[in-house]
């Protein structure tokens, strides 16, 4: 089963809007109070919100009533062309408003503004616009601004041009994956008082998986806690026991329950 979730698109980071006088959002080009793509260091940042940063961070996140601002640094060994950046040089600032904005709010040059068209690998969730001059990314959805991501402006990025090829990469993304398939088999029937197997099966399992049965009838008397389980089937002649087991460690959008039952007859 498939299932497609709004996320950031990983390893992106969520970065800030700044708020002004009167509560009103104001974007200033290529700036987040001050701090500029490629311009600006971890150094600057900190001093500007006046917060402890550690030296080799290579990501920072700010928090305020009004946004959630994140900073993405430079790190020198990715690519040959950060080797010439100022050490911890801000790469990009990404905004998460926590109130209702608009694009008129962000007072853009609209005249500058491209639409980014969605493709198979970049599926945004909503509309996103890119000003390639001064170097932004908003994505839009039912009206109200979900992200806006600041990045080096045009004429800036020539000094170090690959992280920012690709523009739909800072646009709010919808990450579709495949959920694993939690199945569990067991026998068509046990004699009244034999031991009932019940095995866990799931396609796609994610690491660290962990395995909680409960059974309707009779004890668990080995397995709990792993992929198998047997059951003391001891004076249920007539009875189903029915095993339903909840898989750890799965997305909280699949569906990570399986049950298996069976009929307990009379002893030959």
């Amino acid at each position: 089963m498939s299932h497609c979730l709004a996320m950031k698109y990983v390893p992106q980071l969520i970065f800030g809007l700044f708020l002004i006088a009167l509560c009103a959002f104001h974007v200033e080009a290529k700036s987040w109070r001050g701090i500029i793509p490629l311009k600006s260091t971890r150094d600057d940042v900190a001093r500007v919100l006046n917060q402890s940063i550690a030296p080799d961070a290579l990501r920072f996140e700010y928090q305020s009533d009004a946004e959630s601002v994140g900073f993405l640094f430079a790190q020198p060994d990715a690519l040959s062309c950060m080797e010439s950046l100022a050490p911890g040089t801000v790469l990009t600032i990404d905004i998460t408003p926590k109130t209702h904005i608009y694009l008129s709010d962000l007072q853009p040059d609209e005249r500058k503004l491209r639409r980014l068209e969605a493709s198979a690998e970049f599926i945004i969730d909503g509309d996103a616009y890119f000003d390639d001059d001064d170097g932004f990314v908003v994505t839009i959805q039912k009206g109200a601004v979900r992200r806006v991501v600041y990045i080096a402006a045009k004429n800036d990025r020539q000094v170090c041009p690959t992280p920012y090829l690709e523009p739909r990469r800072f646009a709010e993304l919808i990450i579709c994956f495949l959920c694993p398939t939690v199945s569990v088999s067991c026998q068509d029937e046990i004699e009244d008082g034999g031991l009932a197997t019940f095995t866990v099966n799931v396609m796609g399992e994610p690491a660290n998986s962990t395995y909680t049965w409960t059974v309707t009838d009779g004890k668990i008397v080995e397995g709990q806690g792993t992929t198998s389980i047997k059951v003391d089937s001891k004076g249920l002649q007539g009875k189903t026991i029915t095993a339903t087991v909840d898989v750890g460690g799965m997305d909280s959008a699949c569906n990570r329950t399986a049950s298996c039952s069976t009929p307990v007859t009379r002893k030959h």
